[in-house]
């Protein structure tokens, strides 16, 4: 979108390509958290001691997996926003960081390219209990709990989010991890360019 709680390293943006989605099943998309230099550089917060844990954001990066059969990714987004749930891979790097509170963009990767939404996390990762793992509309066997949802239609295209950051920062719009660590800057850039849109909360 390390398990210190460190301002994290940009990242390169390149579509998945193997489709290793939520609970890491190739059959699912790939819900996206990963150090996200879409936008550039990570932030640097001050953390330690006299100072609360600082706020991440991260952008979770869902692409669809090598399967042609199965829900379009908007269709599956759709589900997974409904009961505010998000399988995340096992292997997703920034896995063991995401925390309550942490503020989430939500983006479908190649083709579309477009944030879907945003979100809050409302719980760390974590195997689904045996009431989530019944209501979660995909493979994956665990992820995160999600608050605060508001769903942005129509979405919001990744070029023109890009257009608003400095050339400097080398953002770009495609990723390789599905959970991609933003900086604050990025994230209320995203936000900026959603206004207006007449967003829907649920």
């Amino acid at each position: 979108m390390p398990s210190p709680r460190a301002a994290g390293t940009p990242s390169a943006l390149v579509p998945r390509k193997n489709g290793a989605v939520v609970g890491g099943r190739s059959s699912e998309k790939t819900v996206a958290h990963a150090a996200m230099p879409f936008l550039g550089c990570a932030s640097e917060i001050l953390e330690g001691p006299g100072y609360a844990p600082a706020v991440a954001h991260y952008l979770f990066n869902f692409v669809e997996g090598d399967t042609a059969t199965g829900p379009a990714p908007r269709e599956q987004t759709a589900g997974f926003l409904r009961v505010r749930m998000w399988g995340i891979d096992a292997d997703e790097p920034h896995r063991n960081a995401l925390a309550p509170g942490d503020l989430i963009l939500l983006y479908l990767g190649a083709p579309e390219r477009e944030f879907i939404g945003r979100a809050e996390l409302a719980s760390a990762v974590h195997d689904w209990t045996p009431s989530e793992a019944q209501v979660y509309p995909g493979d994956s066997p665990g992820g995160v709990l999600l608050a605060q949802v508001e769903e942005w239609d129509p979405p919001v295209p990744m070029n023109i989010v890009l257009s608003q950051i400095d050339p400097a920062e080398n953002a770009k719009a495609d990723f390789q991890a599905g959970v991609v660590r933003i900086t604050a800057n990025e994230y209320e850039t995203a936000l900026a360019v959603a206004a207006g849109r007449a967003p829907s909360s649920r």
